[in-house]
């Protein structure tokens, strides 16, 4: 059985390319930025995380996911504390998120943010997407990868009934972000 170890670094095989996560305390993985250069701890200091996953540690424990490089320091937990607030966003209901605000703390409670501080971790990129299979975190990570987090905040603009699309149209002006017909 593998060893779960936070702050390692794990690869996770996606349909055309490899996406490489690190493992941080809570069952958060931190999904890396794409990597340019050497497979070694060095490069991973100097990149950073473009989007978050939340999901058991069975791909990890059964050795679906391969650990590439390990801790180099698995005690440290404040080195490798996820962020203190990973937003809940439902891109089928944006006017409803925004107006909830929820956020998870780093102990997985619920807190209410303003709205300000709700924006700004959205726009950051810092949003809790829970996956309860491990299965699912490569197609996710192929659909949402390149384009993250627009290609999350756009992925149900398109669908509905014209009601639907202004009221979403309407939340994404409120985010500050551009919609184009």
């Amino acid at each position: 059985m593998a060893r779960y170890e936070v702050g390692a670094i794990y690869k996770i095989d996606g349909k055309d390319r490899t996406y490489y996560v690190r493992l941080l305390t809570g069952d958060v993985y931190g999904v890396f930025e794409p990597i340019d250069g050497e497979i070694c701890e060095e490069t991973f200091e100097h990149t950073g995380y473009r989007l978050y996953i939340s999901t058991g540690s069975f791909a990890i424990k059964r050795g679906f996911w391969e650990k590439v490089i390990p801790s180099p320091d698995k005690e440290d937990t404040k080195r490798w504390r996820r962020p203190p607030h990973l937003v809940a966003f439902t891109p089928w209901d944006i006017e409803g998120t925004l107006n909830r605000c929820n956020s998870f703390d780093e102990n997985g409670n619920t807190e209410i943010l303003s709205k300000e501080e709700y924006i700004d971790c959205l726009k950051k990129g810092l949003i809790s997407n829970i996956l309860p299979m491990y299965e699912n975190v490569p197609g996710f990570l192929d659909r949402s990868y390149d384009d993250w987090p627009q290609s999350e905040i756009y992925s149900s603009i398109l669908y509905g009934n014209p009601e639907h699309k202004r009221k979403q149209a309407e939340a994404l002006k409120e985010l500050g972000i551009g919609v184009y017909e």
